[in-house]
């Protein structure tokens, strides 16, 4: 017998076809978490996913360019992170492909964490990608 969520998550995956399914799952998977479960900067607000003791919290973002290529990143800011990759001083990849807009987020409450998605999905094909924003929406 499977759950709702577990059935829910099943449709998901389905709609994305079948190109999906040839690259590999987060490690996240194995333990029933899938990026679409986590807290988005619209829904939760910084304030609201702080602990008593946290001053920060850390997002991991897709950062998409003028020229539509995709900028993979961290901070604590996302707003001002935003501004400086658009300012032309952010990372020297948004300088070169012309500014843009931070296209998805993931909130965690650790630098390590955050790090380690992005270190995660740098490593994913553009595909991918595009599919872990278009599940967000």
């Amino acid at each position: 017998a499977t759950t709702h969520a577990e059935r829910a998550k099943l449709g998901v995956l389905l709609e994305m076809g079948s190109d999906f399914f040839k690259q590999t799952p987060p490690p996240d998977f194995a333990r029933g978490l899938w990026p679409i479960q986590r807290s988005r900067v619209s829904r939760v607000s910084a304030s609201e996913s702080r602990g008593k003791n946290q001053k920060y919290m850390f997002y991991f973002y897709l950062f998409r360019c003028n020229d539509f290529t995709l900028y993979v990143g961290c901070t604590s800011q996302p707003t001002q992170r935003e501004f400086r990759h658009n300012s032309g001083k952010g990372a020297q990849w948004t300088k070169q492909h012309g500014g843009g807009k931070i296209v998805y987020t993931e909130a965690y409450p650790t630098l390590l964490e955050a790090r380690r998605r992005e270190i995660q999905v740098k490593k994913w094909s553009r595909i991918k990608k595009e599919n872990l924003i278009n599940i967000s929406k």
